[in-house]
Parts: structure tokens; C-alpha cells; sequence
């Protein structure tokens, strides 16, 4: 879906069609980070948020419109369901147990494949990427807090986005040829 936002708020076009266009979303976060411009003219993703039109789970991603002086006139946003990343996620063979995360920089859970929806909006906690001066990629063992599986997963920043993919693989799997061996 795309939307388009004037400086109000106020909902004036929308690609999804619907008979209440008087729709404010001066509320949402992705219109009041935008509102000042002290974001800049950057991109902006939100956490998970439920659509007011749509009825359903969306992510946000969202730039301002600027006008020919220099203001604030409203934002575009195109609203993308976590559940693409899910079924794009699942054509990717990571044996059994593995993961793959998409994540705000600032720990929020965009998706995750197995299990999307009851990751979705959940903070990682302790993640190396939430490091402050951490480098744009890396890798850490640890517990999962959603599954209790342990793994050794693996991180990218992904630039100018401020988004975090995370692919990880269960130990019992990375050990399996070497227990076997042994």
C-alpha cells in the first residue's frame, strides 16, 4: 500500500481504496518523526504497526515531502506486510532450527522466519548490534530469548537503513558432523 500524508496529518491519497479518506495519522510515529524535519530527508522504518485501512500488520517505510522552500509538507509512506519477509525468508534452506532476522538497529523485531508473527515488534535484547561504535557487521553465540534455541548467528547492518539482518544456525546443527565424527 502507499499513502500519502499531508503536513496535518490527514490522510490524501491512498492505494488501497477506501470511502473514509478524513483519516489523521499525525499519531503515528512515522509521520511525527518526519513532522520537523529533524530526522532530515531520510528514510524511516517503523516498528510493526496495524493499519488503519488495511486491518492489517504493516512496516512502514516513510520519507518526508519537502516543498520548493525547504518545508514540511506531509510524507509518503509505502506500508509492506512482515509477512513477504516471512514467505522470502522460507524459500531459504537453513537446516533445521536456523533463523533469519530482519530488525530495526535499534533492536525491534520487523520479522523472523520460523515464526514471524510472535517475534514481530519484540525488542532484542543484549544483541552485539545494539552496541554503541559496533562495526557494520558480526557475529555472536547465544540463547534465543523467542525459542531457548542456542545459536551462532551472524549480523549485517544494512546501510544508510538503519535495519539488521540476523541469520543464525543452531549449535546441535554446526556440531552434528563433528559429534558424529567424534
Amino acid at each position: 500500500q502507499v499513502a500519502i500524508i499531508n503536513a496535518a496529518g490527514n490522510l490524501v491519497f491512498s492505494s488501497v481504496r477506501t470511502s473514509d479518506m478524513a483519516m489523521n495519522f499525525a499519531d503515528r510515529e512515522h509521520f511525527r518523526v518526519h513532522r520537523g524535519l529533524a530526522f532530515g530527508d531520510r528514510l524511516f522504518i517503523s516498528k510493526p504497526v496495524m493499519g488503519r485501512l488495511s486491518k492489517r500488520w504493516s512496516i512502514q517505510f516513510t520519507r518526508p515531502l519537502i516543498d520548493a522552500s525547504g518545508n514540511f509538507s506531509g510524507v509518503i509512506v509505502l506500508s509492506v506486510s512482515p509477512n513477504y519477509f516471512g514467505r522470502f525468508y522460507n524459500t531459504i534452506d537453513l537446516g533445521k532450527n536456523g533463523s533469519i532476522t530482519l530488525a530495526r538497529a535499534s533492536g525491534e523485531i520487523l520479522a523472523q522466519s520460523p515464526d514471524s508473527e510472535n517475534a514481530m515488534g519484540k525488542a532484542v535484547a543484549d544483541a552485539p548490534f545494539l552496541q554503541p561504535g559496533q562495526a557494520e557487521y558480526g557475529q555472536y553465540e547465544g540463547r534465543s530469548g523467542l525459542d531457548d534455541i542456542e545459536r551462532l548467528s551472524s549480523w549485517r547492518l544494512l546501510p544508510k537503513e538503519e535495519m539488521v539482518v540476523v541469520v543464525g544456525q543452531s549449535l546441535d546443527t554446526i556440531l552434528a558432523s563433528y559429534r558424529q565424527q567424534r
